[in-house]
């Protein structure tokens, strides 16, 4: 599992990375149950691609590398957590190049005539032979789901990767619908760099950002948000498409007008110290659930603050901080 794999390997300097993209959903389910869902879960399991069926699509056992008897829905803390895998056979394009540049030759070899219609329809062909013995590209996506809330958070920002989710869903039962920070999100942005009193008093700014117009692009990293260079960027009609944000001194984040939260890190201890969250020991199950349970409740913790922050800037046009 990802997660797992992230709680061992990502930490450096005493930053680690949370959970590294977060998109933001509510649903529907009839029968909106624990029970139900690991039903729904397993019985839309992930199958193995085959030369003639070359994407698959479904669910797996969050903890299978752990425990391969753990169930396909599983309770962490106050969510439900599930992992979808989407697995598909592509040809590399380097071996379709190498493929087709032989195909011209012999073809050249013979004097016979190549169009470009030719080219591409060869090309297809080679691609769809290739295919068939491509080793599967695998993408998790896990998903975290607040029964009590009826929300499934997503970590994945890729519209392509949503729609597929979503489409397997729906088949399933569960209704999806996204759920924005804000439906103005880049001038809400653009607001909160030109008059960072306008931001809550648990939000700062963080040093990355990137404004765009019509005709340039501005990416800042490492540099104060609130200087007077990005400032008169603003000014001359750049909006803000991204920015960096700090909660409680503790989680980074950036959010764009993407609505999802990406790049999301935490300082372990002040986390665990914001969350009074008592660290126990145990075997590796206990120890996986437990890193992610600390993930997930600074996650539970942020996200509603941020919803606030952004519905007062939408509502009122924003506020001030004494």
């Amino acid at each position: 599992m990802k997660l797992y794999t992230i709680n061992k390997q990502s930490e450096h300097k005493g930053v680690t990375v949370l959970i590294k993209k977060i998109s933001v959903f509510s649903y529907n389910l009839s029968d909106n149950t624990l029970p139900n869902i690991n039903k729904i879960a397993s019985n839309n399991s992930c199958p193995e691609t085959t030369e003639t069926i070359l994407k698959t699509r479904g669910f797996e056992r969050p903890f299978m590398d752990i425990d391969q008897h753990e169930e396909f829905a599983v309770q962490v803390g106050e969510f439900v957590i599930a992992m979808i895998v989407i697995q598909e056979r592509k040809a590399k394009r380097d071996d379709v190049s190498h493929k087709l540049a032989i195909w011209k030759q012999e073809m050249r070899n013979g004097d016979a005539p190549v169009t470009r219609k030719d080219e591409r329809d060869q090309r297809k062909v080679i691609e769809a032979e290739l295919a068939k013995i491509a080793l599967p590209s695998r993408n998790e996506i896990e998903m975290f789901i607040d029964i009590k809330n009826q929300q499934i958070w997503l970590t994945t920002s890729s519209k392509k990767e949503i729609d597929e989710i979503s489409s397997l869903l729906m088949s399933a039962g569960i209704s999806l619908q996204a759920k924005p920070f804000s439906p103005v999100m880049e001038e809400n942005l653009t607001e909160f760099i030109k008059v960072p009193n306008k931001i809550a008093e648990d939000f700062d700014l963080g040093d990355k950002a990137s404004l765009v117009n019509e005709k340039a692009i501005a990416r800042y990293t490492g540099q104060d948000l609130a200087s007077s260079e990005l400032e008169t960027n603003v000014d001359k009609c750049k909006q803000v498409t991204s920015a960096e944000f700090e909660f409680k001194k503790a989680i980074k984040f950036s959010i764009s007008n993407t609505q999802a939260l990406t790049s999301i890190k935490y300082d372990k201890d002040a986390v665990i110290e914001m969350l009074e969250y008592e660290v126990e020991d145990g075997d590796l199950l206990h120890l996986a659930k437990q890193s992610i349970r600390i993930r997930l409740e600074a996650l539970n913790l942020l996200i509603p603050n941020l919803f606030s922050m952004f519905d007062a800037m939408d509502e009122s046009g924003g506020f001030e901080i004494s």
